[in-house]
């Protein structure tokens, strides 16, 4: 898998490429992404089976290409083959790599989908620039939590939050507000993301965010 030296400039294209730590300036992560229609997707027979059961093409679609650059990075990863990847079912909805102490997370969002591996619990979330509700920001977080520049200010504490909620196995239904985000005063205004520090419960994460090919991309990592 190639990496990526343009960021999403060249993701345009369909395909599969790693990431530049520079992305998110968090060197012990790595992302994947994948944009476009999969060639050859690879899924196990129950992946098949749950393929199957989605009713909408587009939900179809974002499964296949999830799966697909996850079994292959895994893979990679690994030195297995892609369906020999032992990916195992947890009981609060998210997956696990059997037999190992790899970290992963996975999104999508329109044609796009990424994958962040990480020694440590990992989250990623994507969300596509677009317009929401005035009401967000006040269900999902404090005055004190608003990131330094408003513009996306919802999506951007969204996805951050999500992506903390995602790095501990949890979902949004552990609920947004429950994370608490403290941003970075940027020493550089002309950086590409947004730095910030959060809690849940007992654990503290790093965070960063970026907006890049009109998505917000966010990043989190659990610090030991």
């Amino acid at each position: 898998m190639q990496q990526s030296a343009d960021y999403f400039d060249e993701v345009q294209e369909a395909g599969e490429q790693w990431l530049p730590a520079s992305f998110f300036d968090l060197p012990s992560v790595r992302v994947a992404v994948q944009h476009g229609a999969v060639r050859d997707p690879v899924l196990s027979t129950e992946e098949q089976v749950r393929l199957e059961s989605f009713r909408s093409a587009k939900r179809r679609a974002e499964f296949a290409r999830g799966r697909t650059l996850l079994r292959r990075v895994l893979a990679e990863e690994t030195g297995t083959s892609p369906l020999d990847v032992p990916l195992i079912s947890m009981p609060g909805g998210g997956l696990h790599l059997d037999g190992s102490s790899l970290h992963f997370s996975l999104t999508h969002t329109g044609a796009l989908a990424a994958v962040a591996l990480s020694p440590a619990g990992v989250g990623i979330d994507a969300e596509r620039v677009r317009p929401v509700g005035p009401g967000l920001l006040e269900r999902i977080c404090g005055a004190q939590e608003l990131p330094p520049s408003t513009q996306l200010a919802p999506l951007v504490v969204w996805c951050a939050k999500e992506a903390v909620l995602k790095s501990t196995g949890h979902g949004v239904q552990a609920g947004l507000q429950q994370v608490v985000l403290e941003w970075e005063a940027p020493s550089d205004t002309s950086a590409p993301f947004m730095r910030a520090a959060a809690s849940f419960r007992q654990l503290t994460f790093c965070v960063r965010v970026r907006v890049a090919n009109g998505t917000v991309w966010a990043l989190a990592v659990q610090e030991t």
